[in-house]
């Protein structure tokens, strides 16, 4: 698999640089001939409509070679993306299905309230769907207004971290909880006895069970754990029957890039834009064992304090 991956990438990054190859070579001869023009200028009358019109239409060459070359970029982009769908996610996930003109609606996006909905731009594409680990997943790229990143919904059929927001502090983007879908306000809740995990994460939760349950000295070294490997800002949100989770990237990231003078692997490159559905599945089966382990002693042993001073 990863030598009939490389071979097709390789064929991929030597198409583009015959792409990089031609666009400069166009641009030099378009520059050559200008300066041609410039020099061969007699200053006679009648001249000087010849060589405006000469000088918009090399101009016009430059925006068409231009054109052409983004097209190029675009096309080669999309190939890359469907040599990992069929070389890397079959690896990874139980099905899948990828459609890269579809994505999430605004409508979905603005009524989950996690975002500033207050921007009119929305687009969301490259739409990849199916199961992993047995659980159904959905994930997608958005750009709302300034914001850049994925969304990604995982069926939770458990309700008792309905409502429950997990958010990493330096995700400056997520919407205030005071404005949620609930009647009640969501409440920040702290570790007693974790102060870096408070710096590092903001926990909001409805009750004190579910705050002491999120809490919980495994689930913090858990998510802990997830920050160092996602590395970008983001956000888990429960929501009925969903775990939401957005991470901001930026939009130079929105690509998976494959320039020739890229360094990194490829194929590392595609395991890592995947990765994120397998880390956030893990850590909601993880979920999953937690709630299954309510009566051990050890989950009242870790105390909750909400924001305010009340234990």
């Amino acid at each position: 698999m990863e030598d009939k991956f490389r071979r097709e990438v390789e064929s991929l990054k030597s198409r583009q640089k015959w792409n990089w190859g031609i666009f400069v070579s166009s641009l030099i001869a378009i520059v050559a001939v200008f300066l041609g023009i410039i020099a061969g200028y007699s200053g006679e009358e009648g001249d000087g409509p010849l060589t405006v019109f000469l000088t918009l239409v090399l101009l016009a060459c430059a925006f068409a070679g231009r054109e052409l070359f983004h097209r190029t970029e675009k096309k080669l982009q999309k190939e890359f993306r469907e040599i990992v769908m069929r070389y890397v996610a079959p690896a990874m996930f139980d099905s899948y299905e990828f459609l890269p003109e579809i994505g999430f609606l605004k409508e979905t996006v603005s009524t989950r309230k996690l975002l500033d909905d207050s921007w009119d731009e929305f687009e969301s594409f490259e739409l990849l769907r199916g199961k992993c680990k047995g659980v159904p997943f959905r994930r997608a790229k958005i750009r709302y207004g300034d914001f850049h990143g994925l969304w990604m919904e995982f069926t939770c059929s458990d309700e008792h971290f309905d409502g429950a927001r997990i958010i990493t502090s330096d995700f400056t983007d997520a919407k205030k909880p005071t404005a949620s879908v609930y009647n009640d306000p969501l409440t920040r809740y702290k570790s007693s006895s974790a102060g870096s995990f408070n710096e590092e994460f903001l926990c909001y939760c409805k009750d004190d069970l579910t705050a002491q349950i999120i809490l919980r000295k495994d689930t913090m070294a858990k998510l802990r754990s997830i920050k160092k490997k996602i590395v970008n800002p983001f956000l888990i949100s429960y929501y009925e029957d969903r775990m939401i989770v957005i991470i901001r990237t930026y939009p130079v990231d929105m690509d998976i890039p494959c320039e020739p003078s890229e360094q990194k692997d490829e194929l590392e490159r595609a395991w890592t834009a995947l990765r994120p559905v397998g880390i956030f599945t893990r850590f909601l089966l993880r979920d999953y064992s937690i709630m299954t382990d309510m009566v051990d002693d050890e989950l009242y042993d870790y105390r909750t304090v909400i924001e305010g001073g009340r234990k």
